[in-house]
């Protein structure tokens, strides 16, 4: 018997679970600090230091849009990294609703992990195999 995993959609529109908050709307770094909650549960690393969100904005108070891919299309971690971006933001008091768009244009490349996220991954891995 073959296990296929659940597709993971392109596409999600999220709204708060209760309602409307009236906190005010998250900043821009609260919105970048919720995002780097979310790990990769592969590699160890936020998925903002990895370079999986290429956009995230807030278009108006109480709503951000989210443009972002995976390591690759068959990431195994996928669905639930989507499912941790979306308890990550509505963490966020004044988030009210969210549009998240998953693309894999362009695809994702270890070029879009900054260098110094590299060395210390690298550093890491060192110190961890002697």
């Amino acid at each position: 018997m073959a296990f296929s995993k659940p597709t993971l959609k392109s596409t999600h529109n999220w709204k708060r679970d209760g309602g409307v908050s009236r906190a005010p709307a998250p900043t821009e770094a609260e919105i970048q600090s919720a995002l780097r909650s979310v790990k990769d549960a592969e590699l160890n690393l936020n998925i903002v230091d990895l370079g999986l969100i290429y956009e995230a904005r807030q278009s108006k108070p109480g709503h951000v849009d989210i443009l972002m891919t995976l390591t690759t299309p068959s990431c195994p971690f996928g669905n639930a990294i989507v499912q941790d971006v979306r308890k990550a933001l509505f963490a966020l008091p004044g988030l009210n609703t969210a549009d998240l768009r998953v693309t894999f244009e362009p695809a994702w490349s270890w070029d879009r992990v900054p260098e110094e996220v590299r060395k210390s991954m690298i550093q890491g891995a060192t110190a961890h195999a002697h």
